[in-house]
């Protein structure tokens, strides 16, 4: 199975592109949609935002769209002859639902199940649920969340929050929101979600 990648985000494509391989299927991350069609893979991955229409599958290839609300809807009722994933969303149940699970050695150690599995970020509403309760947060929280599901697995640093969140400010204002959802994550569930990264910042695996 092969796999080809739309992203204007290429931080976002190359995470999508390391999962993909995680799972036996050879992924590129392709600028266009006509070029990533162009190379006739099993599925294409496209992002919303890197086309004007809803797209039209090219012959034996499927595709998945992602995306932000706005730039969904921009692309007609058509876009939902497709698997349709509003960001953020885990890249993981993407995935899983689209391509299959990791291929695993025989031999190999069995893939746990992550705490965080069990957490869901709502965009339309800008709330979360953990395992189907409700969690209240700011707007600045959820931003936050947000940044780090879309990382998921990979570490952001708080220089990043801090420009991407709190429009320049200290770093340690990242701190203080990590432990905010820190009390109304990981302690009222009792689960540890959100990891520090020494000398970085902060992640959730």
């Amino acid at each position: 199975m092969t796999a080809a990648i739309v992203s204007g985000d290429a931080i976002f494509g190359k995470m999508l592109s390391i999962e993909l391989s995680q799972r036996g299927v050879e992924a590129a991350v392709c600028s266009d949609f006509q070029i990533a069609a162009e190379k006739k893979p099993s599925v294409i991955f496209l992002d919303a935002r890197a086309c004007k229409r809803s797209p039209k599958a090219p012959d034996g290839c499927d595709i998945v769209i992602f995306g932000w609300g706005d730039d969904i809807s921009a692309l007609g009722e058509d876009v939902y002859d497709y698997p349709v994933y509003e960001r953020p969303f885990v890249i993981c149940d993407m995935l899983d639902a689209t391509v299959g699970r990791p291929t695993l050695a025989a031999d190999g150690p069995k893939r746990e199940k992550s705490a965080s599995d069990g957490l869901r970020l709502h965009a339309s509403s800008h709330s979360a649920t953990y395992r189907g309760e409700k969690i209240a947060l700011s707007k600045k929280e959820f931003a936050l969340l947000q940044l780090l599901i879309e990382k998921k697995g990979g570490a952001v640093s708080r220089g990043e929050a801090a420009e991407k969140i709190f429009g320049g400010e200290s770093s340690n204002v990242v701190d203080v929101y990590v432990k905010y959802l820190r009390q109304k994550i990981d302690e009222r569930f009792d689960v540890k979600i959100i990891s520090s990264v020494r000398g970085i910042g902060y992640a959730i695996k």
